[in-house]
């Protein structure tokens, strides 16, 4: 698991790290369970459901599963398509919740719009727009840039500079799952568009991989097909855009009360020591417990503890 400042971050991480927890064990079941009616009614012809659920679940417990249809008519790639939607869904999901839970915490009613604050973090150029329009130098916090940043940036492994080529492929796998929710799987031009920008960057070198996500190419006006793997490795760019955006909006300003947020159940408000090794193991102490990296200490990091009432 990546270090992350905010919680709302290590949250959204580890709700992808759920959604697989649930997603591979399915695809092993279904494996499984395939494999086991296709041996036991090998020669059959229109096998019974009954006959299958006493095979498989014999207790009664599911109802409703054509085992025909499922298991017979449909093949395994059918099944594996149809939950790599619901994963793609599912990872979106994660993402704008990501995306609502850091601006109704820290941004709401500080001179963002919301839906101009969701969207800048959803389309291309977003690294020109963490220092534009997220944290511009009137809007950093110095304190915790300095104690910070370069910290979570070389715990994460990862090549900042990346993250417009992660916009790319993220917007084509949103405007994917808007032909999904919204087209009945029928493939629009924006899809089209966000396939093309998306192609001129498709490569490990330029997203920083081992295997760039699997696409297949959009026709307009036709049905839209991903595949399981794609999705797979798409989750790996979420997970990055998130990493990397926490690291720049940790900068700014209002993230301060997240050092306040973060304190751990047996904290107690204490004096912040005048001797200076003391300090730095008071502080120390306190980041660590509070699920933060040891910060670069510094009198200006000192100030900002007192200010927002970790220490008096």
């Amino acid at each position: 698991m990546a270090n992350l400042f905010f919680r709302a971050s290590e949250d959204a991480l580890d709700n992808i790290t759920e959604a697989f927890d649930i997603v591979h064990p399915l695809r092993a079941s279904v494996r499984f369970t395939r494999k086991t009616l296709n041996e036991h009614f090998s020669g059959v012809n229109n096998v019974d459901d009954i006959a299958c659920q006493q095979l498989i679940d014999s207790d009664m417990y599911i109802h409703g599963v054509n085992y025909q249809r499922a298991f017979f008519e449909k093949t395994f790639d059918d099944y594996e398509e149809r939950l790599a939607w619901m994963l793609l869904n599912n990872l979106f999901a994660i993402h704008e919740g990501w995306i609502d839970r850091l601006y109704s915490e820290f941004f709401d009613n500080q001179g963002y719009n919301k839906k101009t604050f969701q969207k800048n973090l959803e389309y291309e150029s977003l690294l020109t727009k963490m220092s534009t329009y997220f944290v511009p130098n009137a809007k950093k916090s110095m304190a915790l840039t300095n104690a910070f940043f370069t910290l979570y940036q070389n715990k994460s492994h990862l090549d900042f500079t990346k993250l417009d080529n992660y916009m790319l492929c993220y917007r084509y796998f949103k405007e994917a799952r808007n032909c999904y929710m919204h087209k009945n799987f029928i493939a629009s031009q924006q899809l089209i568009g966000a396939y093309n920008n998306f192609m001129q960057i498709a490569t490990t070198s330029d997203l920083d991989v081992s295997e760039v996500p699997i696409t297949i190419p959009p026709r307009l006006n036709q049905p839209v097909e991903i595949s399981i793997r794609g999705v797979i490795g798409f989750s790996q760019i979420v997970q990055r855009i998130i990493i990397i955006c926490d690291a720049y909006l940790l900068t700014h300003q209002l993230a301060e009360k997240e050092i306040y947020n973060r304190r751990y159940d047996a904290w107690k408000l204490r004096p912040l020591s005048r001797d200076a090794v003391a300090a730095k193991k008071q502080v120390t102490r306190y980041c660590t417990k509070s699920g933060l990296l040891n910060p670069v200490q510094s009198t200006d990091f000192y100030n900002l503890l007192i200010r927002v009432g970790v220490f008096s």
